[in-house]
């Protein structure tokens, strides 16, 4: 077992090789405190997953929570602009509420922000980006495209108190038409709406069909099939046209998004391992004239998925009375380039492939898987 990158685990290689990836397209690491100030989260609580926050009073007598984001805090302290834009990248743990389990979690992330003018190029550098961050987990990925201002206009005419809006977009979220129907129906909101949702949130796969399928259902929404149609000849031209679907039934918030909105998914792993999109409103919130763009990578339990080797090293090296010769045996074998575990008793719970015991009488092969 030669000692390289690639014998890490998943989440111990991966920010070491997006790092080298982020840095080389000009983006510069962004460090922040384990902790912010409640209000921060409380004033944006829409922004965040959860609303369940883990809290604490610092000697100044303020309330501070235990980061369960990171772009909220690049927002707050961004220096970019729309006449001079800031590329970051961050590797945090952040701390969320899991409601399956009733437990916080630490969860590892990796991601980007650009802040400032963000036009057809900064949008497709980030949807490529996210492409090449999944590529590096594994090469049968896809990401899922869309533009909320699709979603958008349809919501946008529609005369119904902001709750109904809310449980519409999280029918549309789960793809639950039939609760999408039930929910414009109690509301009074005309089957029009329903039936357009139902034509859009249809049309998947290949880019350039569905937006011109797009283009029919919500012809309202031309400025944003036109920018999405733009943004994927550049994806196109980066070779990743068969890497890239549509899917106008993604939904991130009207309230922060503004743009083109995607996820990604490997192989392997049953659920979303990357997302983003454009949000400039959420920059609007903080009193800052600009866009943003930007996508987080969860690294969380990728190595189940994922395992590195089936063995935690190759070989065990027990020895009886003076190490001096196990030493030197163990020496030898790393030499060679094998991971070696040397002690006077073999270890708890440690995968390998052999055990040998030197003693006086010499080496011994115990195990040989």
């Amino acid at each position: 077992m030669d000692f390289s990158i690639a014998t890490l685990k998943l989440e111990e290689r991966l920010p070491l090789e997006l790092r080298a990836l982020y840095e080389r397209y000009g983006y510069r690491k962004y460090r922040m405190s384990q902790f912010e100030e409640y209000g921060l989260y409380l004033e944006n609580k829409r922004f965040l997953e959860s609303e369940k926050l883990i809290t604490f009073h610092d000697s100044a007598g303020r309330l501070l929570a235990l980061k369960p984001d990171v772009t909220l805090s690049i927002v707050k302290n961004t220096r970019g602009s729309r006449k001079a834009a800031e590329k970051l990248y961050y590797i945090e743990n952040v701390f969320r509420y899991a409601p399956t389990t009733k437990e916080y979690k630490e969860i590892a992330q990796v991601g980007l922000e650009l802040i400032g003018t963000v036009g057809t190029y900064e949008a497709a550098e980030a949807v490529t980006l996210a492409a090449k961050s999944l590529a590096a987990i594994d090469p049968d990925y896809v990401i899922d495209l869309s533009h909320i201002g699709i979603l958008g206009e349809l919501m946008g005419g529609l005369n119904a108190p902001e709750q109904v809006k809310k449980s519409l977009l999280k029918a549309i979220r789960q793809k639950n038409l039939h609760d999408l129907a039930r929910l414009a129906e109690e509301g009074g909101i005309d089957r029009a709406f329903v039936d357009s949702v139902t034509a859009l949130t249809a049309v998947q796969g290949d880019l350039a069909a569905a937006i011109s399928a797009a283009r029919k259902v919500c012809p309202a929404a031309k400025e944003a099939l036109d920018e999405l149609e733009a943004i994927c000849a550049i994806l196109e031209a980066e070779g990743l046209a068969d890497k890239i679907r549509a899917d106008f039934s993604i939904v991130n918030d009207i309230e922060y998004y503004d743009g083109v909105i995607f996820q990604g998914y490997v192989g392997k792993v049953p659920h979303v391992v990357a997302a983003g999109g454009c949000y400039g409103k959420l920059l609007q919130k903080f009193g800052k004239d600009t866009d943003a763009v930007g996508f987080a990578v969860y690294l969380d339990g990728l190595s189940r998925y994922y395992p590195t080797s089936a063995f935690s090293v190759d070989a065990v090296v027990v020895y009886e009375g003076d190490p001096a010769a196990a030493l030197a045996f163990a020496d030898r074998l790393r030499a060679q380039g094998k991971t070696v575990w040397m002690g006077s008793t073999p270890p708890v719970e440690l995968r390998f492939k052999t055990m040998y015991r030197v003693g006086a009488t010499g080496t011994e092969e115990v195990t040989n898987a």
